[in-house]
């Protein structure tokens, strides 16, 4: 997080090639080259290693490494409008996450983020609530590993709020305004 994006893609495809292929934390380095490259406007590449991060942790059964690639492969497909390609994507997130009891985890404060996104826009305002309750919670605790995820994640979480028509959940735990 101390180099920056760009820092952060460097990083990752060095770990890439030096990693053995069955490692984990290589799923983790294309996760996290295509989270990064997104953030950089270079999509394509983006969603490419996110595919590739969930193809090897899909395999690997690294599920938090899995349901955060399809989650942000989600919210990018939402943020450009297509909701028929990112709904589904956030919804097998959170069916891994459902399934491997990872809603607990700080790591997971992504794919809980876009689970409340996606219940909102569904209408499933009491689930979405608490959703976002428990997104706001693990992002105060992925901060430190996430720092990008600090600053996206409240937006995210602002968006969850304004479509629960609850201008009092656009503060966050600590009062601040989430966005």
């Amino acid at each position: 997080g101390d180099r920056g994006l760009e820092g952060t893609i460097e990083l990752c495809r060095g770990i890439q090639q030096c990693l053995p292929r069955d490692s984990g934390f290589r799923a983790a380095a294309f996760h996290n080259a295509g989270v990064a490259l997104t953030l950089t406007r270079h999509t394509a590449e983006g969603l490419a290693s996110l595919e590739e991060g969930e193809r090897l942790a899909s395999a690997l059964g690294v599920h938090v490494v899995e349901a955060n690639s399809l989650a942000w492969q989600g919210l990018v497909a939402l943020m450009d409008g297509d909701w028929a390609r990112g709904a589904p994507l956030i919804a097998r997130a959170a069916d891994l996450v459902r399934t491997h009891d990872l809603d607990r985890l700080a790591t997971s404060a992504m794919c809980v983020t876009a689970m409340a996104l996606l219940q909102a826009a569904r209408g499933s305002k009491d689930d979405a609530r608490v959703t976002l309750g428990a997104a706001r919670r693990l992002t105060g605790q992925v901060r430190q590993i996430a720092p990008w995820f600090a600053v996206a994640g409240p937006l995210v979480q602002a968006r969850v709020a304004l479509l629960l028509g609850d201008a009092g959940h656009m503060l966050s735990d600590s009062g601040a305004l989430a966005l």
